[in-house]
């Protein structure tokens, strides 16, 4: 059976700001952990350093690229660290907290965005408002993304959090003033950058949360830190700043958030109920925390906090799909819960093979949002090929069930790819600015479609 996308639906790439950037400031706290002598000692970064990168963030190639090959949607990722590179937190504005101090508003006015103007550099802001005009000329839509990982470093010190953890005065997504930033930050996009087609709050935050703060130690991702409660912590305050930059942002225009997602695939009989809760905490519950104010507030499976009232939601959620993890439980219950699994190179049935469709379906089954679908695969192209192929006729088949807007491939690029530096090749086109096989053949699917097997 041949299938086709419908007209109207929207494909093509994300342009890593981290990922595809030579000019990574030095003002953020990815710089500073990867240029940190004892991280690398620690061997959390491997394989260069992101200036190593060939990439002008934001050039003019992108848009000739994909206007070329009928891709019509970019989605890119804002430079915070640059557009206030002197912070914003002498900034005052009125700030509302709830009964356990977490920021719910803030005054939004004329006075607060003069204020922000004035610390803000006018380079970045043409830049980036130029470079969606320029896509929007060639038919090509805009997705704006906050934040994908990298912070100012006038936020977050990584070296000096991950030593001292809550003493630290710039702890990042450990300090709730992270929030009333974020808000003021978002306030100023939405005043100045208001020409995006979509909105993103947090890009991928479980990876960040995930990798930096509840198995930083073993991932490597600033300011890795393994904890219970940096992890609760922080994915709280990240659930406040996205649930007030939607507010802010959805009345310019759609905004949602995206989310990493894998299939936990279990290992053994003895291991599907642990699998299942591997899922819940690796993939959904910074969306319980986000969309809908539910805490786990001991990682136990259970909410204990319910702040539905205080929440917005979000317009859509985009879903960054790369494949399935073999999760074994390892019999130890006198660990908490995040200890009890681990997991392993391969599970004993080798025929199991990713599968989009399903994790499209456990993520719609809990989360009834629109979606964007994304997926990435790191290394060879001609696996690649195979990955494409099969994520693309389970995103067509997904659309039986849930409203699928677009598909977006992360990253459009080769690139930094966060603890794993230069390791990986995820992207469609090589360093060198070559075109791989997979990104012809994306083209060809979403425009010609494909023999459904």
């Amino acid at each position: 059976m041949h299938i086709r996308f419908i007209n109207g639906f929207m494909s093509g790439f994300h342009l890593g700001y981290l990922q595809n950037n030579k000019n990574l400031p030095e003002n953020s706290d990815w710089y500073q952990w990867t240029h940190d002598k004892n991280v690398r000692m620690m061997n959390y970064i491997r394989d260069g350093y992101p200036e190593d990168n060939k990439i002008e963030y934001l050039n003019d190639n992108v848009i000739r690229d994909l206007h070329d090959n009928n891709f019509n949607l970019i989605k890119i990722d804002m430079d915070w660290p640059s557009l206030f590179p002197d912070g914003t937190g002498d900034i005052n504005c009125d700030v509302k907290f709830n009964d356990k101090g977490d920021v719910i508003d803030i005054s939004m006015n004329d006075r607060l965005f003069n204020d922000l103007r004035r610390a803000a550099d006018d380079g970045i802001v043409e830049k980036y408002y130029n470079f969606i005009e320029n896509a929007r000329s060639h038919g090509i839509k805009t997705m704006v993304t906050l934040y994908d990982g990298v912070l100012p470093l006038w936020l977050h010190d990584p070296l000096d959090t991950n030593k001292n953890i809550f003493k630290s005065e710039r702890s990042g997504w450990l300090n709730k003033n992270i929030v009333a930033e974020f808000a003021k930050y978002a306030y100023y996009i939405s005043r100045r950058i208001n020409n995006a087609d979509f909105y993103i709050t947090i890009n991928n935050g479980n990876d960040i949360i995930n990798h930096g703060y509840l198995y930083g130690n073993l991932d490597g991702y600033p300011p890795g830190i393994s904890g219970y409660d940096a992890s609760i912590i922080s994915m709280r305050n990240m659930a406040y700043s996205h649930n007030i930059a939607y507010k802010i942002l959805s009345g310019i225009n759609k905004t949602g958030i995206s989310v990493s997602y894998n299939n936990y695939i279990p290992y053994d009989e003895a291991s599907i109920e642990i699998a299942d809760y591997t899922g819940y905490l690796m993939n959904k519950l910074i969306l319980f925390n986000s969309l809908y104010g539910l805490f786990d507030n001991d990682l136990s499976n259970r909410f204990d906090e319910r702040r539905i009232n205080e929440f917005h939601g979000s317009d859509f959620i985009e879903i960054d799909y790369s494949g399935n993890i073999c999760t074994k439980y390892t019999g130890q219950d006198v660990l908490p819960l995040p200890l009890r699994f681990t997991f392993m190179p391969v599970c004993p049935d080798n025929n199991v093979e990713p599968m989009m469709e399903r994790a499209i379906y456990d993520l719609y089954s809990s989360f009834k949002f629109d979606l964007f679908t994304g997926e990435k695969f790191p290394g060879n192209d001609d696996k690649r090929l195979e990955f494409i192929k099969r994520s693309l006729i389970d995103v067509h088949k997904s659309m039986n069930f849930v409203k699928i807007i677009g598909n977006i491939y992360s990253t459009l690029y080769d690139g930094y790819e966060f603890s794993k530096g230069f390791a990986e090749r995820c992207g469609m086109i090589d360093i060198k600015n070559n075109k791989k096989d997979s990104f012809y053949l994306y083209s060809k699917i979403i425009n010609d479609g494909i023999d459904e097997k």
